[in-house]
């Protein structure tokens, strides 16, 4: 099949690579979409960062070069006879988080800050500008009838800012500041809407990503190179 294939700096290649047979506990998907992460342009442009080299990763005991491409929805079309609660045709988007399940933060279920936490397009653990990947299927997560295979690559984005809201404390009404409006800023913007919020303010230097703020729910805009800008933080209780 063909596939993305990171090689080195500013070497990513588009070529014919041999799919994965699906084995004990995982499903194989084909890809409808997939989205570029930053972490995927900062590794093309300024690379190897996170990606192995010479030494392979501890998780995924994989070297460049790797399948790059994180952020994806596809449909399921393997399924291994061990795994319940997936089936074949079933949309699905994908955590990506890639983790040992061995240290103490694994085995105390907090596996998003385990000792050797990593993406899997980063570490060699199945990245999706391919046609198709095979995936432990724990990292699948279905997708309602109703979702779009294009807001299904989203899903990640979304929850990191969903996460992010919540963790803020958010009380409806409240005047929400948010300082640059990237992808996952522009999903902060949105939860926060839908949150109930106050008054949004959004900072941001760049004027094609502070004008698409609005749209997602902003009601002020601040370019911070030229605007004067005061801050008020609320004295602790």
């Amino acid at each position: 099949m063909r596939a993305a294939t990171y090689h080195d700096r500013k070497d990513i290649r588009v070529e014919d690579v041999e799919p994965k047979s699906v084995s004990g506990g995982q499903v194989c998907i084909d890809i409808d979409s997939c989205g570029i992460c930053g972490s995927d342009f900062h590794e093309y442009t300024a690379g190897p960062i996170f990606v192995p080299g010479e030494e392979p990763h501890t998780v995924s005991q994989e070297t460049a070069p790797i399948r790059m491409g994180r952020e994806f929805s596809g449909t399921i079309s393997e399924v291994d006879e061990s795994v319940t609660g997936l089936e074949r045709s079933d949309a699905v988007a994908i955590n990506p988080i890639l983790y040992c399940g061995e240290c103490r933060q694994c085995q105390e279920g907090d596996y998003h800050i385990c000792d050797s936490v990593e993406f899997l397009e980063l570490s060699g653990g199945g990245g999706r500008f391919a046609e198709s990947v095979v995936l432990d299927a724990e990292h699948a997560v279905t997708l309602g009838d109703d979702v779009p295979f294009e807001y299904g690559a989203l899903v990640e984005s979304l929850s990191v800012a969903l996460h992010a809201v919540r963790r803020s404390g958010l009380c409806a009404g409240d005047a929400v500041a948010v300082f640059g409006a990237g992808p996952v800023e522009l999903a902060v913007i949105q939860c926060a809407r839908a949150a109930d919020a106050g008054t949004i303010f959004v900072s941001e230097p760049r004027d094609a990503r502070r004008e698409r703020a609005p749209d997602c729910g902003a009601d002020n805009l601040a370019d911070p190179e030229s605007d004067h800008i005061k801050i008020l933080v609320k004295p602790s209780e």
